[in-house]
């Protein structure tokens, strides 16, 4: 099997008693080794610690116990920056008691989030399918056999047959009196066929024997002609001669 190329493995007479491996540097004796180095520490006299910023003191510095006490506000902004479509925003409230905003949004909101739901969740769907055909153009090809098989699969199998409904009693309707009348005339006429060929085979073999018969009568005839011709020609007046074959044929 071809694969990555390696080179040929030459024995070294050398390692069949020792063996060989990776080689490696000989470690010698270091009797001044001292381990790894590291950079001397010199003392410093004025060293005071780990450094950090000077504290100053500002005269209008406050803490704020209670942030969400605020003036009346007017106005309020926004700054989002999202992938996604259809984001909308509504009834915005500032307000420090949760039990008022869980009254606003009960009065406000959940009236018409369901609604919103599912008006965004079918226009979302129907939407996707179309920006998806934009970059897969052969996506149509596909959208088209989604709904035509199926069409095309009920009209096949749920629309009403041609030949029309099985019988729902035993009693006979117009259809059964016109398949009998249908199958009695297919009857008679392979009967008249059959009829048809039987005398055209009686006939053919009536032909047949009335040429035997010509033949054979024709050939008698010429048998008494020249017999005929021969006692003529021998002169005997006692009478006409019987011809051999004649004899022969009364014979049988």
């Amino acid at each position: 099997m071809d694969g990555e190329w390696e080179p040929a493995k030459i024995q070294n007479p050398l390692c069949e008693d020792v063996g060989c491996g990776e080689w490696k540097p000989e470690m010698l004796d270091n009797p001044d080794y001292k381990g790894k180095w590291k950079a001397p520490m010199v003392d410093n006299p004025a060293y005071k610690g780990e450094w950090s910023p000077r504290m100053i003191p500002n005269p209008n510095y406050f803490q704020d116990l209670e942030p969400f006490k605020m003036t009346s506000i007017g106005s309020l902004g926004l700054e989002l920056w999202t992938m996604n479509n259809d984001i909308l925003f509504d009834n915005f409230i500032i307000t420090s008691s949760r039990e008022v905003a869980d009254q606003w949004a009960a009065d406000s909101w959940a009236l018409k989030s369901g609604d919103e739901q599912s008006v965004l969740s079918g226009d979302g769907v129907v939407s996707g399918l179309l920006s998806a055909t934009d970059e897969r153009p052969w996506l149509w090809a596909v959208y088209a056999l989604v709904v035509i098989i199926p069409i095309f699969l009920c009209a096949r199998f749920c629309s009403p047959s041609k030949k029309g409904d099985l019988k729902k009693t035993d009693d006979v309707t117009e259809d059964d009196e016109a398949e009998e009348e249908t199958q009695a005339e297919e009857e008679a006429a392979a009967e008249e066929e059959e009829n048809t060929e039987e005398k055209e085979e009686e006939s053919k073999t009536v032909r047949q024997r009335k040429k035997k018969a010509s033949k054979s009568d024709l050939e008698t005839k010429e048998g008494d002609d020249v017999d005929s011709g021969e006692a003529s020609k021998d002169g005997s007046g006692d009478g006409p001669r019987k011809s051999p074959r004649r004899k022969k044929s009364q014979k049988d």
